[in-house]
């Protein structure tokens, strides 16, 4: 076996000078790896400045098609102004910020799908954060006893749990003060705060009869259906009574919601005609008027019903209004 000392002298120089060749390889791979890196961001860039040009490009050819289609184009393409200056305008103006913001949306995605023509597919569908998550093990029928774990693999399902009713007990002491001076004592029960007095329904439930009638549009002898389904019974006039009271909580966010409409400098008003149940005359109907009330500028709408069809009705609201109708 030969050690170093028994090495000959050119051999060593000559391992020395290839370990530093080696060493010298490596270092001018790693600035190579590090410039093309550098390159691959700078072309990266280079890239989103073009697609960005060429959208702006686009852009700027349809605006100057739609010019030339004002000024050359046919008689009915122009644009010719038909204002006349003793005519009163109507003040577009209101909410401008919003009324930009929408228009740059729509202006980014007309620009958008002019310059990608062929939509990418978007993949599939991904679970919202928010949601919930259950997590079910699954260890395979076989014994695994002695294998050596390697990975775990995840699929995900979306779950839907029907809605379910619950009882909930309210069990609140009752106690009973010592007598004062003269002789008196009084009861302490913890209170309880309920959306209807004396009624047997929750929050939750007065919600979802709510919701469900006046946002997806379920009739009330659905639902009462399918209460059914879980045997729980409830009258017809009990579920009328509830949807009625509920209404009330929210009788604050409707003045506020109407006088926001009636803040609009531009609204549109009309009446509809509606048959409506007579409560004094049993199996008849009266003929009632739903009147709206339209924000065309806001896309927001509120309705006010009257039996009659006289003008007491609009001019109830529109007496104080400062605008155009």
């Amino acid at each position: 076996m030969q050690t170093e000392q028994n090495i000959p002298a050119e051999f060593l120089k000559e391992k020395l000078i290839l370990l530093e060749n080696i060493a010298q390889k490596e270092l001018a791979i790693s600035n190579l790896s590090a410039e093309i890196t550098k390159l691959t961001s700078t072309i990266e860039d280079q890239n989103i400045t073009i697609e960005d040009q060429n959208i702006k490009i686009e852009d700027q050819r349809f605006q100057i098609a739609q010019f030339q289609r004002m000024l050359f184009g046919s008689k009915r393409e122009r644009f010719e102004s038909n204002e006349h200056p003793d005519q009163l305008t109507i003040p577009f103006d209101f909410g401008d910020e919003k009324i930009e913001a929408v228009i740059e949306a729509d202006k980014q995605q007309i620009t958008y799908e002019r310059s990608k023509p062929s939509k990418p597919h978007p993949g599939r569908f991904e679970i919202p954060s928010h949601i919930p998550v259950e997590k079910v093990i699954l260890e395979p029928t076989e014994d695994v006893s002695g294998m050596d774990k390697i990975g775990v693999k995840i699929t995900s399902e979306l779950e839907y749990i029907p809605g379910r009713l619950k009882r909930i007990d309210y069990i609140r002491g009752v106690y009973i003060t010592k007598e004062d001076e003269t002789g008196a004592q009084r009861q302490v029960i913890a209170p309880l705060d309920r959306p209807i007095p004396k009624c047997i329904a929750g929050p939750g439930l007065l919600s979802n009869i709510t919701v469900d009638k006046f946002v997806f549009h379920i009739p009330l002898h659905r639902k009462i259906q399918m209460f059914k389904q879980e045997d729980v019974h409830i009258p017809a006039s009990t579920m009328d009574s509830w949807v009625s009271l509920t209404s009330n909580h929210i009788r604050p966010l409707y003045s506020v919601h109407k006088a926001y409409i009636l803040e609009n400098p531009y609204l549109q008003v009309d009446e509809s005609p509606i048959k409506v149940q007579d409560r004094d005359k049993p199996g008849a109907t009266h003929q009632g008027y739903m009147w709206v009330y339209n924000a065309p500028m806001q896309n927001a709408v509120f309705f006010d019903y009257h039996k009659g069809r006289g003008l007491d009705a609009p001019l109830k609201n529109l007496s104080p209004y400062k605008g155009y109708l």
